[in-house]
């Protein structure tokens, strides 16, 4: 059995935890085994509990009667006995789990930042292009990126030689410049191949053959397509609008164009070949806000349910956790006058990211308008709300723009028109403070700003 040791103390421990496991198999399964054996295991306990006891204890009738109890709970045992791993653990494992979910619910939650609306403080997904036949790293190179950088590798290939044909879609950004964009479609997909999950389906065609690139939804493979298909130049913006007369151009309308790719691809060979990097993982303080009151400058996570500018046109709730900077607390008076934030009539301060977005420095790119907030203008937070603006200002979408569209969202249009708060994050949908970058491994990796 592996259950009787040599040395009396280890000895009297495996007696004393038999007769424990005799006292459960009686609690757990007696209206199963019958009175008959619940007397027998008892008589058989009993023995063996006098035999510990015993002054001075015996090994030999300790023994004994540690076998007589083994054989009389092997056929009653049920699952509880003989021991197995599961049996033993299973208790300790329950444990474990409602103490993670504890620590979870109450102290610690980890949290994955979707966007590039906090960048650079925080990293969404980002993509990076090789060059089609050279740079693409070995097998040895994607396992390494994949456990420091959390790097997925992506290869197309394409369906037949020639050049690209790409098709760009015109916007505008929320500051009303002009913006180009590779249109997509929202498709169905797997997700580490079992799991259900929607992804963005580009769609390209080479030599009248359609290449379609599959990518997590919330990745923007408009980079991707300027660097691979159009490696001289900047981005999609400069492409497809500064510069479209250095392009060849199949069509082009006020909505879209189409324009042939700078390189030709050769079928059966890699046409892209990118890698998309997790966006980063830290863990949300739950705790502090309990006790502590937020305070302007915090990078703060949020339930997104009850801000009705965030609703679908048919007012389904957009049920989601944000990540942005907390710039307005209840009373406080905001406005933007580029690129300086402007909170009750001087330059907010509280985090680092604000002065640097004032300077545009280390990529910050300045505070801009959008949606409520355009020149001019101010916003004052309503009692028992706070204003969220994101550290990428001309790229987040936050307090500034949420209800603004009067197409899309034409009942939070006339409700912030009169006077309620639909931008605003109710302070009971507050989540906690982002404390610490834990993945991937990156120069951002340490406590979060």
């Amino acid at each position: 059995m592996g259950l009787f040791g040599q040395s009396k103390k280890k000895l009297y421990k495996e007696g004393h935890h038999l007769v424990q496991l005799a006292e459960k198999v009686i609690n757990y399964r007696s209206d199963v085994i019958g009175e008959q054996a619940v007397a027998s295991i008892r008589q058989d306990q009993q023995a063996l509990i006098d035999a510990l006891t015993a002054k001075p204890m015996q090994d030999a009738d300790v023994q004994r009667c540690m076998k007589n109890l083994d054989t009389c709970l092997k056929p009653h045992g049920g699952t509880i006995y003989p021991v197995t791993f599961l049996s033993e653990n299973i208790e300790m494992v329950l444990v474990a789990a409602i103490l993670a979910i504890g620590v979870r619910s109450f102290f610690l939650q980890p949290f994955k930042i979707p966007t590039n609306s906090m960048y650079p403080t925080y990293a969404g997904m980002t993509g990076e292009a090789y060059p089609l036949g050279e740079g693409a790293p070995s097998k040895a190179g994607q396992l390494f990126r994949l456990i420091t950088k959390g790097a997925s590798h992506y290869v197309v290939d394409a369906p037949a030689s020639g050049r690209v044909e790409v098709q760009v879609a015109y916007g505008r950004d929320a500051t009303g410049e002009p913006i180009a964009q590779v249109p997509y479609e929202i498709v169905s997909g797997k997700k580490f191949l079992v799991l259900s999950t929607q992804k963005r389906r580009y769609t390209f065609v080479v030599n009248g053959q359609p290449l379609h690139v599959e990518v997590p939804l919330d990745f923007d493979l408009t980079p991707i397509v300027a660097q691979s298909f159009f490696p001289n130049a900047g981005d999609i913006n400069q492409v497809a609008i500064q510069d479209i007369g250095k392009h060849q151009v199949l069509r082009r309308n006020a909505n879209q164009a189409i324009l042939l790719s700078d390189n030709s691809v050769t079928q059966g060979e890699p046409a892209l070949d990118f890698d998309i990097l997790t966006g980063d993982m830290l863990f949300v303080d739950r705790f502090s806000y309990n006790f502590f009151r937020p305070e302007v400058g915090d990078p703060f996570v949020f339930r997104t349910n009850q801000i009705e500018g965030l609703r679908a046109a048919d007012g389904t709730p957009d049920d989601k956790y944000y990540i942005k900077r907390l710039v307005g607390l209840p009373g406080d008076t905001l406005e933007v006058k580029p690129p300086v934030l402007y909170r009750n009539g001087e330059p907010i301060t509280g985090a680092d990211a604000f002065e640097k977005n004032f300077n545009r420095e280390d990529l910050y790119p300045g505070y801009s308008y959008m949606g409520w907030m355009t020149a001019g203008t101010t916003e004052t937070v309503p009692t028992g709300y706070f204003y969220a603006m994101g550290d990428n200002s001309p790229f987040s979408y936050d307090s500034r723009g949420w209800g603004s569209n009067a197409m899309s969202t034409p009942y939070a249009f006339e409700d912030k028109r009169a006077g309620l708060p639909v931008n605003f994050v109710p302070e009971k949908e507050v989540v906690g403070k982002a404390v610490f970058i834990f993945y991937p491994l990156t120069h951002r990796w340490g406590l979060a700003e």
